[in-house]
């Protein structure tokens, strides 16, 4: 379990709520996170406040008092691998560059590439309804994306982005993928080759076994 801070912009302003988070993964994989505790507005506690919360928590549940002035830093996980994966797929084919082509001469407040790019992701991964794609977001780590850097509106304006330039982008990102397809047939044609010529002449002039 963990501490999150939601935040939600309004047109009446930013309000942000304090939450204690648990992350779990569902039969098939994913991962979740579950609101154990709503606390409510953040700007309503203070820090005497939250002293006292954990002192009557600490009383209630007969905890041993920590010794005084004994700091106590917090981690929490977040899956890697599978972003990790599809940033470095991202990365090889292109994409981003082909995205800049189509950016110059349009100025952004934000990085519409790394929106994209996590846009991507979510879809590979867990590919769900828009307004739970923020609650994904917290239990993934996004390699070379700050956090901050990615909000709602940032990535509807991305989405905006690209079905604005789909009939000129399509043809550009499937062509750098079909040729990541061609690089992985020809890798298996050439492998299956040399086990060919093994079973053939044997190593180091042996005869083989043939199939």
């Amino acid at each position: 379990m963990y501490f999150r801070v939601a935040t939600r912009k309004k047109k009446s302003g930013t309000y942000q709520s304090l939450h204690l988070v648990e992350s779990y993964r569902t039969p098939d994989g994913k991962v979740r996170q579950k609101i154990i505790i709503n606390f409510g507005p953040l700007h309503r506690y203070t820090k005497e406040e939250i002293r006292k919360i954990i002192e009557e928590l600490s009383r209630f549940f007969q905890l041993e008092e920590t010794a005084r002035g004994e700091e106590f830093s917090f981690e929490t996980s977040q899956d890697f691998g599978g972003t990790y994966a599809i940033f470095r797929i991202w990365d090889e084919l292109g994409w981003g560059r082909v995205l800049r082509t189509y950016l110059r001469g349009r100025h952004y407040d934000f990085d519409v590439v790394a929106n994209c790019k996590l846009l991507v992701a979510n879809r590979l991964l867990d590919p769900m309804a828009k307004l739970h794609r923020l609650e994904w977001m917290d239990g993934v780590h996004f390699p070379g994306i700050k956090r901050e850097d990615v909000d709602y509106n940032h990535l509807l304006r991305s989405m905006d982005f690209l079905i604005e330039h789909k009939e000129v982008l399509e043809p550009k990102l499937v062509s750098a993928l079909m040729g990541l397809f061609v690089w992985i047939w020809s890798s298996m044609i050439s492998h299956r080759a040399t086990l060919r010529s093994i079973k053939r002449t044997g190593i180091g002039g042996k005869p083989g076994v043939r199939a």
